[in-house]
């Protein structure tokens, strides 16, 4: 539903709502991928089917969890540098941020090179039971045990520890920035009022990401650095506490772009609007026929009208202008009245209507 809307709403197309949309694919590869296998593990463990299909399952579906982890972790890192350039420097903010094609592409070469060992130390085993396991194996390249130590604490720096850090840095200036604001001119106490509410959400959001982020993963860290660094203490935790450990980070793919939908009014709104249009068929049917309309907005010179909202034409659309049907040389330069027509895509030949 939040790549949906991004894409089918122009106005949602902003560089941050297109990495929630991004995070939300990542998302979803964590649940078609760890979910199901999550499950299949409470129940048969490691054990696999064998031949060459199982060979490429097993590197393919391990490998692909730990791309969506690393993509969703990445994609909030740079959320977070975004919102720092949009608040602290506007003027100076980075133009590679904008092209969110490149970034999206550098997050996901980065996640695929940074978890390309998985398709390497994920083989295929037969083991002594008889069944086939996909089971971690990093001979012949290295000891195995000492490997794993190796590239869990990389990871534990690399996609936790170092985000972390950035996120709560970068959060903790805008949130002092946004603090020590204050409106220029002499505000009213109505625009003061907006103001600080508008504040206290932007902090509130940016406190709960980095609570979510850090709270959902610590559970599944601790639970590697007790295989791999103490293992008594990791045998003696019971069976329930360790997949619980290790579901939560997974239900953090879940609650991530719920996160910024409950905390993003815009993104409120598109979602009502979709579920109206989903559960309404008839009511949109009728609205869809009648959507090409017209109507009179004043706007002042240098006024874009593309995504803007016009009494009586309902929500926001693209508009364009119609033929004049006055004439308008009496109207200071700064102003004009103008018409406008709503463009649908049921119609190809809009009909005018006078409201």
């Amino acid at each position: 539903m939040t790549v949906f809307i991004v894409l089918a709403k122009p106005y949602m197309r902003s560089v941050t709502n297109c990495l929630i949309a991004n995070m939300a694919i990542a998302d979803l590869l964590m649940t078609f991928s760890a979910m199901p296998y999550s499950a299949a593990y409470t129940y048969v463990k490691s054990r696999w089917f064998g031949g060459i299909m199982g060979m490429i399952t097993c590197k393919i579906l391990q490998f692909s969890v730990a791309l969506s982890v690393a993509a969703s972790v990445l994609t909030l890192v740079v959320i977070a540098l975004d919102r720092f350039f949009a608040v602290v420097y506007p003027f100076k903010r980075a133009s590679v941020i904008r092209k969110i094609w490149v970034v999206s592409t550098v997050i996901w070469v980065l996640s695929g090179l940074s978890m390309s060992p998985y398709l390497y130390y994920y083989k295929l085993l037969l083991l002594q039971d008889g069944y086939y396991h996909c089971s971690v194996s990093w001979e012949p390249l290295a000891n195995s045990w000492e490997a794993s130590r190796i590239y869990f604490s990389f990871l534990f720096i690399a996609l936790y520890l170092i985000p972390l850090l950035i996120i709560a840095f970068f959060s903790g200036i805008v949130s002092f920035k946004l603090w020590i604001r204050r409106i220029p001119g002499n505000p009213s106490a109505a625009n003061l009022r907006h103001a600080e509410l508008s504040k206290r959400r932007t902090i509130k959001m940016l406190i709960i990401i980095v609570i979510v982020f850090s709270l959902c993963w610590l559970p599944a860290h601790l639970m590697h650095f007790f295989i791999f660094f103490d293992e008594k203490t990791y045998d003696k935790i019971p069976s329930l506490w360790q997949q619980i450990a290790f579901g939560v980070s997974q239900g953090n793919s879940s609650i991530n772009p719920y996160l910024y939908i409950a905390l993003n009014r815009n993104f409120r709104r598109a979602y009502v609007d979709v579920l109206r249009s989903c559960f309404s068929p008839a009511k949109n049917l009728v609205r869809s026929r009648g959507s090409n309309a017209t109507s009179n907005s004043t706007l002042t010179q240098g006024m874009s009208i593309e995504h803007v909202q016009v009494g009586g034409l309902g929500r926001r659309g693209v508009y364009q202008l119609s033929e004049p049907k006055r004439d308008t040389d009496s109207l200071p330069q700064s102003v004009r009245q103008i018409s406008l027509m709503k463009v649908t895509d049921t119609d190809s030949k809009p009909d005018d209507q006078t409201l």
